[in-house]
């Protein structure tokens, strides 16, 4: 591809990692960690030579009652 009507290359990857711990008071926590990886090359005669790479983290945290007597 020669890049002139869009991106020569790229590329991208995600990671996402989620915890539980359950603390004595019947309350489970959640955890979840998102990791976003993006890479794009591309090269063209009005705009000239571009590679660019970022990546992006997120966290969310969560409580949530346990009700011991749910049968499982």
């Amino acid at each position: 591809m020669d890049g002139a009507n869009g991106v020569e290359e790229g590329a991208w990857d995600s990671i996402h990692l989620v915890t539980t711990t359950i603390d004595g008071n019947n309350k489970a926590k959640y955890r979840l960690n998102s990791n976003v990886f993006l890479f794009v090359k591309d090269s063209n005669d009005k705009q000239g030579k571009l590679d660019m790479g970022g990546q992006l983290l997120k966290v969310k945290e969560d409580y949530v009652n346990i009700n011991p007597k749910m049968d499982i």
